[in-house]
């Protein structure tokens, strides 16, 4: 394989792709790019933590730290002092996904308790006692509020918001969010109503008939129809009149007089010929027919139809013809008579359709709009009307002022990450709230009755440091999600120039200098915009510069498939890929390649060998997903897939699917034999010509001789018909979920794929499959066809499926994932593959393009039918798909921390040739595979290190289309062993399949294992004290098993006395405490004063009955109001509530963890009560100590009907353990002592609290310990 040559000097060199295709149509010349230098940006990362302000909209790369830098933000803001402190819940941190929102809500908890251990560490050591102290408050008023704060993405801020003001928004007090499936299913139910009223209105006749003459179907429609909705905000363009332009452009237009003239006198110098075997002769029967149908047409749609009729399509002629059969006949004006008519009935055709399409758009846009309103009205919301409906909240609404205003005080710091994928309307809404409530945001509107527009958030003011915005252009790769780097660069202007400054992070913290001097040098030439490039298509490149020097083993930087190769079958060049890459994992493997680390106990960066998941291959789509899988299972490397939308395509759903369609329709043969043939059940080829063969035999299964259930004497074909009969049958009342647990059940299904090579796999893409049906049926109750509609919608290959699939941790193999799903992830060792892709152009159907500044939009039903600006709709979307393109390859390369291998498969032919005497063609005509290969391994590139040779090509293969056979002796820790073989990377991983062991040792296994199956993963903290065999006799009793029995449906007790807590009474009780703003509610109780209540709890006095009537409402309990407030008052002064009340404390806090060695324990969870901090230490005893910290205090509320003392005796004795599970659960989750446990008993005459602590405490923890370990030995051994 060619070396890439070296640099001479050490001087800059302009890398210019001299006779370069690429580097000639991007137009742009390449700069002089040096290695990258180590460069110190901690001064701009301070600035964001002490700059607060200033609006700051900061642009960080890849790997530089973006949530780093939006945590060290917010802990500034609430760490500040004096008037520039800013509380937790007057911070909105908006990001991109739930995942992002929930670690940037951990991250953020982690640094307020870091700074908090360091002030109690060394309180005065900088800022003096004082200072401290109140630091150290704000921090833990900032840890108390993290739960409820505004941490979010941006469909979850937007749901808030309308949750605060939903009257404002005309929106019911309570409403829903429909998820996905949710929304498909009432998308799918209107769109059915609308149908039929579609049809139904006359005024729609014309084009309607006209589409269907067209050939147009209502599917097509639907499809539109889909992107309208998910675009409802972009829906506002000038309805179409078809008569509005001079002659019309409707149906109307469709006159035969024109073209009859034509196309007469076309045919009748075809008498002149001499030669009846001419060309142009030959085509003139065609033009005869053409004539023949016109004349015989009687209505517009019925000529219509002729024009359209591919059969009667006037030929192309082009220069055929001999002009000596045409004598006196000037054959160039035939010819141009030919082409004339062609031309004018194409026309007329497209005008028609143009016409037709466009009111078809009109049609749906108010169909769209008016299913919108219908929804907010309904208080059900999509996703999508989330973001709109809160847009026009505070844009256009009666009470948008009001509402701004309100906000603006309420949220006084945004900080929006991710910025560069969002949605449009996002700067809307970050730029109308923290617009100055003061300043001239209303707009003058056209009718003066309608309530006032904001301006355009382009004008609008904002308080300085009211916003924060962390982005990276160069990442933005979810156009499909309306992400817009015009926009981006648009805030960037307003919000990092005009109303604040603009801040940018280069220092790249996760890979290893080769790799990021490979991605400046590649992605600076690619990204640059030519003069061909529209505004908007790249990022501007902002050159990285690393820290991480690279691992001592293994290729920094590589490609596979450095030359090109001579096929044209793009199947041969996907195999090569594949196979290649099969190679490079098992030389990964064999070699030993180092990965950088952390050591979990010193926390320094360390080196170890690779293991199999820390590949990861990358691929932008599911095309050569099937060659790597054969490559792989080939060469048997275990692989695990982790993108949503591969699974669809996995041949074992696609087995259930078409299952599902043959029980849904018995008259689809089709699928009732290709479901016979699946895995599912099993029939050969045999089978089924046997069957078919056999005298009455058919594919009906509705048929009577399929009614009985299956015998033994029936052959495999019967069984499996009776069965799909069966399950017809119940498909009228059972849910597609419950339909297809009973065919994974029946037909053992999860038993079958533990003899698949990939049984892990073949579960888990089952559980997620049935999971996906679960939620269709809960969405709504929609039946089986419409089931199977949405899962044939999910496979797709244009389809994006978002939702997540949990991968198995515990499972080394090679990871496959799509490039989007890679977005915000890092791995040791990528592999980029799959990178034959394009941009060109591609016309669909059923495609929509929509304007964002209002104009009408660019529609294609299909073929010939479509708006007359699809095609320009089309060239514009294929640059910026080229310019997206690169964008995710930079995201790919880009995942890396330590090697990076990047496939350079192409062919040797150029799909980018210029034309003779045409320009430069188009660069989205070439493969990624080609631009790679042009900017990161061409010939001229020079090497950007000196000492370390990290940008090599890799020769890992064997001659092209050579079949790769290793020698593998053994699998030395998970790997397979080298064996060079005349040529470097011959060598694979082993199979991973043990020898089978003895019949004794396997009964002995399996016994163990279903053993092990029948213990629970974890334990409730009242289920520990039941495994307890000192419990008191008394535990026997109903009072006693009405407490930790909490589900005794066999207890005597009257109704009010049991339920899921306990009793239902009880369970009122607690209902109404855990509400309680428990400081506010004793302060009340003690001055009989009422306290005001929060957004989250209930607290003053006087509300407290209502709180009691609507719990005792809620569990049946109505008649037992008065009773409910008398134990919760009673609760309330008792000294140790006050207590508690009176010192930091937390309110129902969940606790979960591993009690015991990690070897043989089990999770024990629960929810406490009341926590808090213990005022006076009294020396109790716990799992752990910090001396910096408070002791803690459980405190468990039990509700009881007896006040008799040796009855509560007896029951803290049974209650023990569960409050020691509880001790010693959150002194391994805090690292604190907890002190002593605390049973307050609600009795009818007043509070009793037991406590336990001291020695009794101490044995209560261990016994604990004992028990858990006991319980989990079985499962462990």
């Amino acid at each position: 394989m060619p070396e890439p040559s070296r640099r001479a000097d050490r001087r800059p060199a302009e890398l210019i792709r001299r006779g370069s295709v690429y580097g000639g149509f991007h137009g742009v010349e390449r700069v002089p790019l040096a290695e990258s230098e180590p460069f110190d940006d901690r001064p701009t990362r301070e600035r964001l933590s002490v700059d607060l302000d200033t609006s700051l909209f900061v642009g960080a790369g890849a790997g530089t730290g973006k949530t780093t830098s939006l945590v060290g933000r917010i802990l500034s803001l609430v760490c500040a002092p004096g008037g520039e402190r800013v509380p937790i819940g007057n911070i909105a941190a908006i990001t991109f996904t739930e995942k992002a929102a929930a670690e940037l809500r951990i991250r953020i908890a982690s640094a307020l308790n870091a700074r908090l251990a360091e002030l109690h560490a060394a309180p005065a050591a900088a800022t003096g006692p004082v200072a401290a102290a109140d630091e150290s408050a704000a921090l833990s008023a900032a840890l108390d509020g993290l739960d409820g704060a505004a941490i979010s993405t941006l469909h979850g801020f937007a749901a808030r918001l309308l949750n605060e003001h939903p009257l404002e928004a005309g929106l019911p007090p309570s409403f829903e969010t429909l998820d996905e499936v949710a929304g498909r299913v009432d998308f799918d139910e209107r769109w059915s109503e609308f149908v039929d009223e579609m049809i139904d209105d006359p005024a729609n006749h014309d084009w309607i008939t006209t589409l269907d003459t067209l050939g147009a179907s209502f599917a097509e429609m639907r499809a539109v129809a889909l992107k309208f909705d998910e675009n409802s905000d972009l829906l506002d363009w000038p309805a179409f009149d078809p008569a509005s332009v001079e002659g019309g452009r409707g149906i109307t237009r469709v006159n035969a007089g024109e073209l009859l003239e034509g196309a007469r006198k076309l045919v009748a110098v075809e008498q002149h010929c001499i030669d009846d075997d001419d060309f142009l002769l030959a085509r003139c029967p065609i033009v005869h027919e053409f004539v023949w149908r016109l004349e015989e047409a009687e209505t517009a749609h019925d000529r219509l139809d002729v024009l359209a009729d591919e059969r009667l399509k006037i030929p192309l002629v082009g220069n055929r013809g001999r002009k000596d059969n045409w004598p006196g006949v000037d054959l160039k004006t035939l010819r141009e008579k030919f082409a004339a008519l062609r031309e004018r009935v194409e026309e007329l055709v497209t005008e028609v359709a143009d016409a037709a399409v466009r009111q078809c758009a009109d049609a749906l846009r108010d169909f769209t709009l008016r299913a919108a309103d219908e929804r907010r009205r309904a208080g059900r919301l999509k996703f999508h009307d989330l973001l709109v409906v809160c847009r026009n909240l505070l844009r256009s609404s009666e009470h948008a002022v009001e509402v701004r205003n309100a906000l603006h005080e309420r949220y006084a710091r945004l900080l929006l990450d991710e910025f560069h994928d969002t949605d449009p309307i996002q700067i809307e809404i970050a730029a109308l709230i923290a617009a100055r409530p003061d300043g001239p945001v209303p707009a003058a509107t056209a009718e003066p009755s309608a309530p006032p527009v904001a301006a355009d958030w382009r004008t609008l003011p904002a308080d300085p440091g009211h916003l924060f915005f962390v982005g990276d252009p160069k990442q933005s790769i979810y156009r499909f999600r309306r992400a817009d780097i015009r926009l981006y660069d648009e805030a960037r202007y307003r919000f990092g120039y005009e109303l604040g400054d603009y801040a940018e992070l280069s220092v790249n913290f996760r890979s290893v200098k080769p790799v990021v001097d490979w991605v400046n040098l590649t992605f600076n030439g690619l990204m640059r915009s030519s003069r061909q490039d529209p505004p908007g298509t790249h990022a501007q490149y902002s050159p990285l510069s690393a820290v991480r020097e690279p691992t001592s083993t293994g290729t920094a930087v590589g490609a596979l498939g450095a030359d090109a190769y001579h096929t044209s079958k793009m199947a041969d060049l996907r195999n090569a890929e594949a196979a290649d890459v099969a190679r490079a994992v098992a030389t990964i493997c064999a070699q030993r390649w180092t990965v950088g680390d952390t050591d979990p106990d010193t926390g320094a960066e360390i080196e170890r060998p690779a293991r199999l998941d820390d590949i990861v291959v990358l691929i932008p789509s599911r095309t050569c997903l099937p060659h790597l899988e054969a490559a792989l299972g080939e060469a048997e490397i275990p692989y695990r897939l982790e993108t949503a939308s591969f699974v669809w395509s996995n041949v074992a759903i696609r087995d259930l699917v078409v299952c599902l369609q043959a029980v849904a329709d018995p008259t689809d043969e089709l699928s009732t034999v290709s479901a016979l043939r699946s895995a599912v059940y099993g029939c050969g080829d045999d089978d089924l010509c046997r069957h078919a063969a056999a005298p009455g035999n058919g594919w009906d299964y509705t048929h009577a001789d399929y009614r009985e259930p299956p015998a033994e004497t029936d052959g495999p074909v019967t069984a499996g018909l009776k069965h799909i009969r069966r399950l017809h049958d119940l498909s009228t009342t059972m849910t597609p979920a419950a339909l297809l647990e009973k065919l994974v059940r029946d037909r053992q299904v999860q038993e079958q794929a533990a003899a698949w090579p990939r049984a892990r796999e073949a579960w888990r893409h089952v559980r997620y499959l049935v999971d996906q049906a679960r939620a269709w049926s809960d969405g709504r109750h929609s039946g089986l066809r419409h089931f199977i509609a949405w899962a044939a919608e999910q496979a797709d290959a244009r389809a994006r499926v978002s939702a997540p699939v949990l991968p198995e941790l515990d499972d080394d193999a090679v990871r496959i994932m799509t490039i989007h799903a890679s977005k915000g992830l890092e791995f040791p060792i990528v592999i980029l593959a799959g990178t034959q892709d394009t941009a060109r152009p591609k016309a669909v159907s059923s495609d929509a393009g929509l304007d964002p500044a209002g104009g009408p939009p660019a529609i294609r039903l299909r073929a010939g039918i479509e708006t007359s600006d699809y095609a320009q709709w089309v060239e514009s979307e294929a640059v910026a798909d080229h310019g997206e393109r690169i964008r995710r390859l930079y995201v790919a390369c880009t995942r890396a921390r330590d090697h990076l291998l990047v496939s350079l498969y192409r062919t040797e032919k150029n799909p980018a040739t210029a034309k003779k005497g045409e320009g430069p063609p188009p660069p989205y005509l070439a493969t990624s595979a080609q631009l790679l290969h042009e900017f990161g391994f061409g010939p001229t590139v020079p090497d950007p290190r000196e000492d370390t040779a990290q940008v090599l090509h890799i020769a890992l293969t064997s001659p092209w289309m050579t079949k790769f056979s290793p020698k593998v002796k053994k699998l030395p820790d998970g790997f397979g062993t080298f064996e060079p073989d005349g040529e470097p990377g011959a060598g694979t991983p082993a199979t991973r399949r043990s020898p089978l062991p003895d019949m004794a040792e396997w009964d002995r296994r399996r016994r163990r294992a279903v053993e092990a199956s029948g213990r629970p993963p974890a334990l409730s903290a009242s289920a520990v004290a039941k495994l307890d065999e000192r419990r008191p006799a008394a535990t026997a009793a109903v009072e006693f098993r009405a407490g930790l029995a909490k589900d005794d449906a066999e207890s005597e007790d009257e109704t009010s006395r049991r339920g899921r807590y306990g009793t239902a009474f009880g369970s009122a009780v607690h209902g109404v405490l855990q509400r309680l703003d428990l400081r506010a509610a004793t302060t009340a109780e003690q001055t009989d004063q009422p306290a005001a209540s929060g957004a989250a709890a209930v607290s003053p006095a006087a509300d407290l009955a209502a709180l009691a009537r609507q719990q005792a409402a809620a569990e049946g309990v109505s008649d037992k109001v008065d009773e409910i407030v008398g134990r919760v008052r009673a609760a309330l002064a008792h000294p140790t509530v006050l207590a508690a009340a009176a010192a930091r404390h937390w309110q129902e806090i969940y606790v979960g963890t591993n009690v015991g060695t990690a070897a043989a324990g089990i999770v024990v969870d629960g929810y406490i009560d009341l926590l808090y901090e213990d005022a006076a230490p009294s020396g109790g005893s716990g799992p752990t100590t910090a001396a910096a910290d408070p002791d803690l205090v459980v405190l468990d509320f039990k509700t009881v009907f007896t006040d008799d003392e040796a009855v509560l005796g007896d029951r803290t004795e049974g209650y023990r353990l569960q409050g020691a599970a509880y001790a010693y659960g959150i002194g391994r989750a805090t690292g604190r002592n907890v002190s002593r446990v605390e049973f307050a008993y609600l009795t009818p005459t007043g509070t009793v609290v037991h406590t336990v602590d001291g020695d009794k405490l101490e044995e209560d923890l261990a016994e604990v310990v004992r028990l858990a370990e006991r319980a989990a030995a079985p499962a462990a051994a």
